[in-house]
């Protein structure tokens, strides 16, 4: 081969070279499409009012509502932004249901942990503005867990009939919020199961002389009752 021939080394380097400008329009598809498929994203089922309840050493729950259509509701979470562990809807024992309101319980957690998590909404998931929501559990506690107390109700429509589903917030002035998932026609919360603000001890709810409970229902609105433990009885009904 003379001066002006190629080598083996010249043709494998232009041969390279093709090929890198032959997939650079394929990658701009595939980011074009990939930018595609995320704006799609059903704005009916993107999670609202996402609040995290109930928070102990090892538990915490998880809330939001899909205001525009129901959706099946699951929780993708650990305690690294990768994430790696999920779980359903409480109320989902047997089969996905979907629903405007959902309530996902994240148990058996390490005690004052930071946990990441995205929202499952009907197979799409979601985050925080690009990032990982964040929640943390509590430290143990000095204190021996009180004496089991619990509030709870009947939850209804106004005319009376059953509601197709529903969750019951309860909240106190410092912020703390409990919840549980109306079943059938009921809801029950464990008093002795809340926390300090700081999450350090335990509160005496009876001690407190207002509480706020909400009944959140998706597309039927919701209901707020301010009630006081210490004159009111252990039984509130909540309707709509």
């Amino acid at each position: 081969m003379d001066h002006q021939g190629y080598t083996l080394k010249d043709i494998v380097g232009i041969l390279f070279l093709i090929i890198i400008f032959a997939l650079i329009p394929l990658g701009v598809y595939l980011i074009s499409k990939q930018t595609v498929f995320f704006s799609k994203a059903d704005v009916n089922i993107t999670p609202a009012k996402v609040k995290v309840t109930n928070i102990s050493e090892n538990s915490l729950t998880i809330t939001w509502l899909t205001e525009g259509k129901p959706a099946s509701g699951f929780v993708s979470f650990g305690n690294t932004p990768e994430l790696g562990n999920s779980l359903f809807d409480d109320r989902d024992r047997d089969a996905r249901v979907s629903r405007f309101t959902h309530h996902v319980t994240l148990k058996n957690l390490d005690p004052q942990t930071k946990y990441y998590f995205k929202i499952g909404s009907s197979g799409a998931l979601f985050d925080n503005n690009g990032l990982p929501f964040e929640a943390a559990t509590a430290p143990l506690s000095n204190t021996a867990l009180p004496l089991l107390k619990s509030i709870g109700g009947k939850a209804a429509k106004q005319d009376g009939s059953i509601l197709d589903e529903g969750i019951v917030y309860l909240t106190t002035d410092d912020g703390y919020a409990m919840s549980a998932v109306v079943r059938g026609d009921n809801w029950s919360i464990v008093l002795s199961k809340a926390r300090t603000v700081d999450l350090l001890g335990y509160k005496e709810l009876e001690e407190v002389s207002d509480i706020k409970l909400m009944l959140q229902t998706g597309q039927s609105g919701s209901a707020i009752k301010t009630v006081n433990l210490n004159s009111d009885p252990k039984e509130f009904n909540l309707s709509l």
